[in-house]
């Protein structure tokens, strides 16, 4: 779906670019090309994101085309436009993930505040700027088993129940239909074993999960019940 609405000129200007700020839309390729941004000396690469099917979430302008393409410099450093993406891609997907794993699906991608190296005043120090980062994936959970702003909500809401029961319960909650990462992890049955991998869970031989704690958690935080998230 894209952006609709009457042409509206505005007085605020930003840097050249997309004025996409937030969106979901099918990731169909990726490729990398050597640049030179002055015609000669230093090289560097940059990977070019090509999306289709878009959706527009936050734009500063009206956006009404169904595709967008993203261009963002290669860097191996932290602190660095690609140290974000690459950072929020480890957090949706999982440990060592590669781009591959998000090409040809669906996924939400944000123009978040993330800390970044640059230069003031002639000083090099940590600021906080804006960067690409992918927020969620179709068909994926997260390394701790979840969107991470949802998962104690979730547990909390298979605590004690068999699968069927927790599906049932699950479907209908107002808060996880917020989240259609969740909804799509669970409904290509996804979300429970992504949950036992990581330990968060386990299943009696009557069929009943039961909340295990994080690992790492003191024996004050294991003995705390989970937290539920306000709607």
């Amino acid at each position: 779906m894209v952006q609709e609405g009457p042409f509206v000129p505005s007085l605020e200007t930003r840097p050249f670019g997309t004025p996409l700020r937030r969106f979901r839309g099918l990731l169909k390729e990726y490729n990398s090309e050597k640049v030179s941004p002055d015609g000669g000396g230093r090289e560097y690469m940059r990977i070019t994101f090509d999306f289709i099917d878009l959706e527009v979430m936050e734009s500063m302008e009206p956006y009404p085309f169904p595709i967008a393409t993203l261009q963002i410099s290669y860097s191996t450093a932290t602190e660095t436009r690609w140290d974000a993406l690459a950072q929020s891609i480890k957090r949706v997907v999982g440990l060592n993930p590669t781009l591959e794993d998000i090409v040809g699906k669906t996924q939400e991608w944000a123009y978040l505040e993330a800390t970044l190296r640059a230069q003031v005043e002639g000083v090099w120090t940590n600021t906080k700027q804006e960067a690409w980062q992918l927020v969620s994936l179709a068909g994926t959970v997260s390394g701790n088993g979840v969107d991470d702003g949802i998962d104690d909500h979730v547990l909390a809401l298979l605590d004690g129940k068999t699968e069927q029961d927790f599906y049932a319960v699950l479907y209908a909650d107002e808060l996880v239909r917020k989240h259609p990462e969740t909804i799509s992890a669970a409904t290509e049955r996804l979300l429970l074993p992504a949950l036992e991998k990581a330990g968060r869970i386990t299943r009696d031989t009557e069929g009943i999960y039961h909340i295990q704690p994080k690992e790492g958690a003191t024996p004050a935080e294991a003995a705390l019940p989970p937290v539920t998230q306000p709607e």
